[in-house]
């Protein structure tokens, strides 16, 4: 690339003057610096080079420019060692420097604290110095004005200093090759070997100056490794090094579409190849072939017309072996690893190689393993490289006739079952002599012509999705199987794997398995595996895929949508706390140029920004609109390819042109760019506002589309009432049309339109075109138009002075576009910031903004003032006048955040609407609006619906009429999160006038708002509502239900559910940690029995019927410790009542369950209603009310208010509500056997294995559950069905709504089913027989038992029940005797938990089919039930028992040794136990295993691999007494001596916590 460009037609070297020529025009010389200052903050650097919008625009610099930083790594330690001892050699000699002598020479004394700082920097402060070079190249039409220009430019930095210290000195390049090559670098994707030719011509800097310089100007470093560079929020340069990890060098990249998943790899791809790293992507999408392009490397995209053939034989890898004295070429293990589950995945099994790290998930498979194994080795003996699938189907041919002349059957039938599943891979004779071809046979037979032959190759896949996901995963697997050969072969250099839009593979157990062991391979040389994907959830559906996730050393985030990051965490399976979690949500894409992204790396987590250059920008950009305006120019200028498109695109919009000043509105968000930093500071200080910072807190840019929505439906429709043949209808694609007229025949010149939190102008600006087309039609001059514009019609105000200055200009420029000689006789906007002036009547106005109200009398004449100002006069009119249009966006501010002195104001002035600004400047705007004016708005939209906003819509519904309004999709407003409408009032109620409405609740993204408004607006569509606005008031609070038809609004003529019901807010306990247990942490007998603790319904997860019943509450004291933490106790008449909850806050659908009275009461998260009529629990469960609650409640926060407001009516006839009655106690039934099936609840008796066992199989067990299950879930299903469609009759909405339930929202076993993608119930195997096991520990710990039903031992001090439970005479399966079980990977314990299990088995299901009862549980496991016990087994229990496991497992830190103690079982000897009876033992037994394997070393009888295998052996035991005996000595006997006592009260976060160094780690419990 480097040497295209030197030598190209644009841009070269002239040998003669030294310049650089850009084309024929320009000519350029490159700055370097002589002197600098040494302390530099970021802001002055900021200030003086950038211009506060981000754009790299220097100090107002007279001609074009590049601006680089080069920084060298290379020798970092070393350089730091040698300025180290060269500073401390200056600072002694220094210091032998005659005092005198010193103060006669100043710089003798500043040479010597140069030193004494460089010694601080490097030996007190851990800094490194790094070269670095800064060039600044200017370019000219001609030399003369170059020179100019440059002399200007010395000028103005020399300028620059701080603190006292001398400015920059800079200097003309006089080497050229650094000159030219030092301003390439200031392109991205530019490495020069000049410049690491000439490091010692750098300047020195320490990384804390460069971490001052280097976010701001970008560019890439001169370095050798794959790491990046960023800033992180504090403004300190931070180094991701990908290849100096914790675990691996994986990273993953999650970032939902637009949020810069592929900049990030894009990023990464540029730096690696400039560190001559290799890079080879697989993509779906087409998001890498610019940077592709403009690197040099090679994109290749799947296309049946390309004819690619995906053969492994071409390039694998080999060995030599020695076979009986023989040297034979067999294909490496390595590769085996990878072709196995290649070919497996054509045969759609999930298959792993005998040598692979990981086991096999189902052993039965393994035969086949081994087949092929041996094909593929044959296969290369015979044709070597040639040989292709063909080779392999031909010899597994020849295997089945040979196994079938053996007469085995078994193996027989398995290669007849291959050879059919690779009919679509090869080619077939049949007998007759047809020769049949299979599909996909072409890609795979040949010579392999996938060459990665450059630096960056990227394989595009989006072609290849259309084929389907079998042949999909199979090429994927194939060229990831041939850029992990080439990490084998190519181990000089490091590679990048990427792997993009991962989601539709992650979630392919085969695909995510092959994934793991490719990331295995390619790590041992040096091969660095990044994955992206959308969601963080797209790694949680299988155990390989969490384990890439949980095992990356880089776990990166983009923004995430806030559900999306709730999921995750409520999943378990994202180990973060709660600021851990905070921080992700606060991370934000500030596209196009600047990205926010949390990174975790190992136990830290950081929020970085990303900073791109234009060049970056557009090479980088996968976004549609940009790709077209790439396209664009290169069809234009008849350009080479994408990559020139991007660098012409990156010039011509580093200024604007002509054709880009016609778009003033840039201003805006200029502006908001500007002040986003300090905007997030203070919205994330969550703390109340200063009057300093309010406009930061509520500046939002209005969205263009939503400014000409608002203005064409105010100002435009306006005038269309006074002139309906007006031609301006052409001009307003957002208007909709009305019949209304009016009578006033207003002039244009007495509109007045105001908007008076006018921010940077955005929707005057717009405003002042329609008024253009206004005069223009009423024939004025085209030149007289704007100045008539500005002083007669629009008017503006903001608190914050830059926002009114911006205003100022915006409208002037706009004038100006319209009037060329303008400026020549100017006219001032009426736009101003509002200001105190000593006038008693504006204090406190930069707090409350245009929300005083002040009479028009009493000019002020006081203090420094002696007469009234234009400035002051106009503000005095603006806060007077009345106007005919009000159009604005005014601040969202709610209650908590303003300062005290806000707050206060909006208590005095606006009462009723105090809960928000945008609420007080509703009730405000109609006061300055004239009679038949019009008002347009952007606001959140909860005051349509909340009951808090019940005065404002009364009042917005009796004194004007709405009439336009469009509700936007709830995280569809850019700028803001939170959910918003846009709509437009008319001064006045005109009964007879119907508001148009536009509902886009169901078009997700911000880009489908205005697309899907204009079709609104232009056909006929089911979200476009006409309505009268009287018909709100029939439903009570009048929410602005504009899409409620007729029959729903009758429906609120019956009773309502609050007449007869009313819902009432739970208790809230003040301290939810201190006060709340599940039921399992505490004593089960203080529960039932001595009452400490009263069983309490919490809400939970989205429920039906019965259930989330986990909680307890602490009673011990009657309430008297919920007093003490504030806490807000329930009436006591509600105690141990029957009643139906709810969760106050839905994710989407509501739903209902029975809580009976054995409850003591619940929480307030919950609300109930205390009503025993289950057709009032069947009603609220149907789709009737999820369908009515949205008209009074569409934020999904379902208060005891709204709920209060459901029209409740019932059957006439008792043979149906008998009907429902009976159907809604079965669906309570089903779902309570459900809930109580789980041992997480406390009516558990004994698991369902036992419940439906009928022989002596596990396996008949399971089917008999299943299909037990699966008749009660579709029973369940065809009630709700069933009830659906009874009250959906009886509500008359037949037409609005079906009966029918989807299967996924049917809410009993989740956890152990699945809809499949064939629409089908499937049970989850291994999740049963995890439940399964998880009741056998319980067993064996006796808090269960085979003889007796539910709970046993639950409360500490049992020794009695604990001593008839350990005898075998009186029970079936005797319990663990001394509370501890061993968890050990090899059985050097006969009772150890392995052995337990079986021995569980064999006792509930009896000894004859103990062998193949085992081998189910195992296949449905995945794995050995030891395997799973050692590795998987605790995980469960915590996620099983949500953080708060009963078990407790004593774990030494790599795990080597592990056992298992009951919680409810303690005592205060247990260490003990575990350390003399356990650990010491099994210390013991590992050294006598020690010397067995040493006498195998030394037999002379032993084979060389037997010594081998013995001597590994010996290294892994040895290694793991090491950390044993450390454990014992070091952690555990200080636990076995001091004898620490637990309370069962304090639950299990405190007590597990008080030994946290001795048991198993749960991720964040200890931060919770």
């Amino acid at each position: 690339m480097n040497t295209q460009i030197a030598s190209g037609a644009k841009w070269n070297l002239n040998p003669n003057d030294g310049y650089m020529n850009i084309g024929e025009k320009w000519k350029g010389i490159t700055l370097t610096t002589e002197k600098f200052p040494k302390y530099l903050s970021a802001f002055d650097f900021q200030s003086a080079f950038f211009n506060p919008f981000g754009k790299d625009a220097l100090m107002a610099l007279p001609c074009p420019f590049i601006c680089s930083l080069v920084i060298a790594f290379e020798d970092v330690k070393k350089e730091a060692k040698k300025t180290l001892d060269k500073a401390k050699w200056n600072v002694g000699h220094l210091h032998l420097v005659p005092s005198k002598d010193e103060k006669q020479n100043p710089a003798i004394r500043k040479k010597r604290e140069e030193n004494e700082n460089i010694v601080k920097y490097i030996s007190d402060n851990n800094e490194f110095p790094v070269k670095a070079q800064w060039t600044l190249t200017v370019f000219d039409d001609s030399i003369k004005k170059l020179k100019k220009n440059t002399n200007e430019i010395k000028k103005k930095f020399k300028e620059l200093s701080h603190d006292g210290n001398n400015g920059w000195i800079l200097k003309e390049e006089s080497y050229s090759g650094i000159s030219f090559q030092s301003m390439l670098m200031g392109f991205p994707l530019q490495y020069s070997q000049i410049l690491r030719d000439n490091l010692k011509r750098f300047r020195v800097l320490f990384k804390s100056n460069n971490s001052q310089i280097a976010p701001l100007i970008g560019g890439n470093t001169g370095h050798r490794k794959p790491f990046l560079a960023f800033c992180d929020r504090t403004g300190q340069l931070i180094f991701l090094n990908f290849l100096e990890s914790l675990k691996n060098y994986n990273v993953t990249v999650v970032g939902p579409s637009g949020t810069g998943k592929s900049v990030f790899l894009n990023e990464l791809n540029t730096m690696s190849v400039t560190a001559n790293a290799l890079v080879r992507i697989v993509d779906i999408g087409d998001s890498y072939k610019n940077t592709t392009n403009a690197i040099g490397g090679k994109f290749v995209e799947f296309d049946d017309e390309v004819k690619l053939c995906f053969n492994f034989f071409t390039n694998i890898q080999t060995k030599d072996v020695d076979i009986d004295g023989e040297i034979i070429e067999q294909v490496h293990e390595d590769e085996l690893c990878t072709i196995v589950p290649i070919i497996g995945a054509m045969l759609k099994m999930n298959l792993r190689a005998s040598s692979s790290e990981n086991e096999l998930n189902d052993p039965k498979l393994k035969p086949i393993v081994t087949i092929l194994e041996e094909a593929i080795q044959v296969a290369y003996s015979r044709q070597g490289r040639t040989a292709s699938m063909q080779t392999i189907w031909e010899y597994l041919k020849e295997l089945r006739e040979l196994y079938f002349n053996r007469n085995q059957q078994n193996i027989y039938e398995l290669l007849d079952l291959m050879i059919i599943g690779l009919h679509d891979y090869v080619i077939r004779i049949e007998d007759n002599g047809n020769r049949l071809i299979g599909k996909n046979q072409q890609y795979f037979n040949g010579v392999n012509n996938i060459e990665f032959d450059s630096s960056m190759f990227v394989f595009e896949m989006e072609k290849l999705t259309k084929k389907g996901d079998d042949l999909l995963i199979v090429i994927s697997m194939i060229v990831l199987h041939q850029m992990a050969n080439e990490a084998y072969f190519r181990r000089d250099r490091v590679k990048i794997i990427g792997i993009d839009e991962a989601k539709r593979v992650l979630r392919i157990l085969l695909f995510a398995d092959f994934l793991d062991d490719v990331s295995r391979r390619i790590r041992k040389y040096d091969g660095i595996l990044v994955i992206l994907t959308q969601y963080i959830k797209d790694f949680f559906g299988n155990k390989s895929s969490e384990g890439l996730f949980e095992g990356a050393s880089f776990n990166i985030f983009l923004e995430q949508e806030e559900d999306s990051i709730e999921e995750a965490a409520y999943s378990g399976k994202l180990t973060m706390n709660d600021g851990q979690i905070a921080l992700m949500k606060s991370v934000k894409a500030r596209t196009p140029y600047y990205n926010e992204f949390m990174v975790k790396y190992g136990s830290s987590y950081m929020v970085l920004l990303n900073k791109l250059d234009n060049l970056a920008f557009w090479l980088y950009t996968t976004k549609g609109e940009h790709k077209n305006q790439i396209a664009d120019v290169c069809t234009r200028y008849e350009l080479v390819d994408t990559a020139e498109g991007a660098w012409f695109m990156a010039l011509i919009s580093d200024g604007m042109s002509e054709e880009d000043c016609g778009d003033v509105e840039v201003i805006g968000w200029l502006y908001q760019f500007y002040i986003n930093d300090k905007k997030d500071e203070v919205i994330q200080a969550k703390k109340k506002y200063k009057t300093s910072e309010i406009p930061f807190a509520s500046q939002l840019f209005t969205p263009d589309w939503l400014v000409q929505y608002i203005t064409d439906n105010t100002l435009g429709q306006l005038w269309m009432e006074n002139n309906p043949n007006s031609s301006l209808v052409e001009h307003m694609k957002y208007y909709v049309k009305r019949d209304t007229q009016s009578n006033s025949n207003i002039k244009v010149e007495d509109i007045k339109v105001i908007d008076p939190c006018c921010g940077s102008a955005h929707i005057l600006v717009y405003a002042f075109d329609l008024l253009v087309k206004m005069y223009e039609e009423e024939g004025y001059s085209k030149s007289s138009i704007p100045k008539l514009i500005l002083e007669k019609n629009l008017y503006g105000c903001d608190i914050d002075k830059r926002a009114a200055m911006l205003a100022n200009f915006a409208l002037t420029m706009k004038a100006t576009l319209y009037h060329k000689r303008f400026l020549k006789n100017p006219v001032k906007p009426n736009v101003i910031v509002l200001e105190e002036y000593g006038d008693e009547r504006f204090k406190g106005i930069k707090n409350y903004g245009s929300l005083v109200r002040i009479s028009e009398d009493n000019s002020y004449n006081d203090g420094i003032f002696s007469q009234t100002t234009d400035e002051y006069n106009l503000q005095v009119k603006i806060l007077t006048d009345k106007f005919d249009c009000v159009i604005t966006n005014p601040p969202y501010i709610n209650g908590s955040y303003m300062n005290d002195e806000l707050k206060q104001f909006v208590a005095n002035y606006y009462p009723n609407t105090k809960s928000d600004l945008f609420a007080a400047f509703m009730e405000r705007v109609p006061e300055i609006t004239k009679e038949n004016g019009y008002m347009g708005f952007v606001t959140p939209f909860v005051w349509m619906f909340i009951k808090s906003y019940e005065w404002l819509r009364e009042f917005i519904l009796n004194n004007t009429t709405i009439t336009n309004l469009v509700q936007l999709e709830y995280n569809a407003f850019g700028p803001a999160v939170v959910p918003v409408c846009s709509f437009t009032l008319k001064k006045g109620f005109f009964e007879r006038e119907e508001g148009k409405y536009i509902k886009l609740s169901d078009f997700r993204g911000v880009e489908n708002q205005p697309i899907k408004t204009l079709e609104a607006i232009s056909g006929n569509v089911s979200y476009f509502y006409s309505t009268n606005q009287t018909n709100f008031n029939k439903i009570l609070g009048s929410p602005i239900a504009y899409w409620a038809n007729e029959k729903i609004l009758n429906s609120f003529d019956n009773e309502l559910l609050g007449d007869n019901n009313s819902p009432r807010v739970g208790m809230q306990t003040g301290n939810n940690d201190k006060l709340l247990k599940l039921w399992s942490e505490v004593s089960f007998k203080d529960i039932v029995i001595n009452k400490y603790w009263e069983k309490y319904n919490k809400g939970g997860a989205f429920r039906r019927w019965y259930g989330n019943s986990e909680h307890v509450v602490y009673w011990k004291d009657k309430g008297l410790s919920i007093i003490r933490e504030k806490g807000t106790p329930l009436n006591s008449k509600f105690f141990n009542k029957s009643c139906f909850v709810w969760s106050r806050i839905s994710n989407s659908t509501i739903s209902f369950r029975k809580v009976d009275d054995t409850v003591f009461c619940h929480d307030s998260a919950a609300v109930a209603i205390y009503s025993e009529d289950l057709k009032l629990l069947s009603l609220l469960n149907t789709k009737i009310v999820d369908y009515i609650l949205k008209f009074i409640s569409p934020t999904m926060n379902y208060q005891s208010g709204d709920m209060s407001k459901l029209p409740i009516v019932y059957a006439d006839a008792d043979k149906e509500n008998s009907k429902i009655i009976y159907l809604t106690q079965d669906c309570i039934d089903i779902s309570k056997e459900e809930w109580d099936s789980r041992e997480t609840s406390w009516d558990f008796t004994k698991h369902e294995l036992l419940k439906h066992k009928s022989d002596s199989k596990i396996e008949t067990s399971y089917n008999n559950y299943c299909s037990y299950w699966k008749e009660k879930f579709y029973k369940l299903h065809a009630n709700e069905e069933e009830l659906n469609r009874l009250f959906i009759d009886i509500y008359e909405l037949g037409d609005e709504l079906t009966p029918d339930v989807a299967l996924k929202d049917i809410t009993i076993l989740k956890s152990e089913s699945i809809i499949n993608d064939r629409g089908e119930l499937e049970f989850k195997a291994d999740e049963i027989m995890k439940q399964f096991i998880s009741y056998a520990v319980g067993v064996m710990f006796g808090r269960y038992s085979l003889d007796k039903d539910g709970l046993q031992i639950a409360n500490l001090g049992s020794e009695i029940l604990i001593s008839q439970m350990t005898d075998e005479t009186k029970v079936s399966f005797p319990i663990d005797d001394d509370n501890v079980i061993p968890v050990l990977e090899d059985d050097y314990f006969s009772d150890d938990i392995a052995s337990r299990v079986i021995n569980f088995v064999k006792t509930t299901f009896g000894a004859e089919s103990l062998s193949e009862n085992i081998n189910f549980i195992e296949k449905c496991l995945g794995k050995t039930i030891r395997a799973y016990m050692v590795k998987d087994f605790y995980e469960d229990h915590i996620k099983r028992y949500k953080k708060r496991p009963i078990y407790w497992m004593v774990s030494s830190p790599k795990k080597g040794f592990m056992s298992l103690s009951y919680m409810h079982r303690y005592t205060n000897d247990l260490f003990a136990r575990v350390q003399n009876n356990y650990l010491r033992e099994y210390i013991t037994k590992l050294e006598g295993t020690k010397d067995i394997l040493r006498q195998i070393i030394v037999d002379e009888s032993a084979s060389s691999k037997d010594k081998k295998d013995a001597d590994k052996k010996i290294k892994d035991i040895e290694n793991k007494l090491k950390e044993l005996i450390s454990f014992d000595r070091d952690v555990l006997t200080s636990y076995a001596q001091n004898r620490v006592d637990i309370d069962l009260d304090d639950g299990v976060k405190v007590n597990y916590n008080k030994f946290k160094e001795v048991l198993y780690p749960i991720k964040g419990l200890d931060k919770e």
